[in-house]
């Protein structure tokens, strides 16, 4: 079986017109390709599968087949990354792509990276698994190909649903974010993880952190009563006093 896999490969790749080689082992894949006149030009497939690899490849070949060269070479420029149709990838099986993705993110720290796997996991089991206590139905969705800005909008939603900080939902967005970046060629038309809106406002958890309240006239009136009246016992009342009237005149912050 495997001897048959390999004459399949061979077969192949004599198949292209150029030439399929990895720069160094397990890496990306690039594809060299006689433009004219003996000038060669040498393409980033970006991907680390070889079957991905001579498809794409293959892919360069038809377009050179253009009536001119001008041609050929707009419509590869236009392909940005080499066919932006949208390919059929089982949401499953994003993580195993973008894990060997040239253009990946690299964590300094195991923690991160950790953290980049498990946000892609919620991802693929709020979507695969109907919420059975909701009202609100979301979509079932098991292809790459099937994400939208209105899957994304669902996924923030469900987020902000959760007892976690608008810091912590924010990081998730922009881990997603990236995986996606590197997953553009199983979707159709932009990143939809990279819309505003699906980040939410630090300002939203104002109201749930306790702050500090400002003297109202009245409570500043009996401070300085009190600091002024010799009959009341106040421990380093002349030190207070100073610092007081420096803040009340200074201007004090509230926080």
């Amino acid at each position: 079986m495997k001897s048959s896999g390999v004459r399949r490969g061979k077969k192949r790749m004599s198949q292209l017109r150029g030439k399929l080689r990895q720069k160094v082992a397990n890496g990306p894949y690039y594809y060299r390709l006689m433009v004219a006149n003996g000038v060669r030009r040498e393409f980033a497939l970006k991907t680390c599968d070889y079957e991905e690899a001579c498809q794409k490849a293959a892919e360069l070949d038809a377009l050179w087949e253009s009536p001119t060269k001008d041609v050929a070479i707009a419509r590869i420029a236009a392909m940005k990354g080499f066919s932006r149709q949208a390919q059929n990838l089982p949401l499953a099986d994003g993580w195993r792509k973008y894990e060997i993705h040239p253009d990946r993110a690299t964590p300094h720290t195991v923690s991160e990276q950790l953290s980049y796997k498990a946000t892609y996991d919620e991802f693929v089991r709020f979507f695969s698994t109907p919420q059975a206590n909701s009202r609100r139905k979301h979509a079932l969705i098991t292809s790459i190909s099937q994400l939208t800005p209105e899957v994304c909008e669902e996924f923030a939603a469900y987020l902000r649903s959760q007892p976690i900080a608008v810091d912590t939902h924010n990081r998730k967005i922009k881990r997603l974010r990236k995986i996606f970046d590197c997953l553009k060629d199983y979707y159709a038309g932009d990143n939809p993880f990279r819309t505003k809106p699906l980040l939410r406002n630090i300002r939203e958890e104002q109201d749930t952190v306790v702050r500090r309240q400002a003297f109202t006239q009245e409570q500043e009136q009996q401070l300085r009563d009190v600091l002024a009246d010799s009959t009341h016992r106040v421990m380093h009342k002349r030190e207070i006093r100073c610092i007081y009237y420096i803040g009340m005149y200074a201007g004090q912050r509230l926080v």
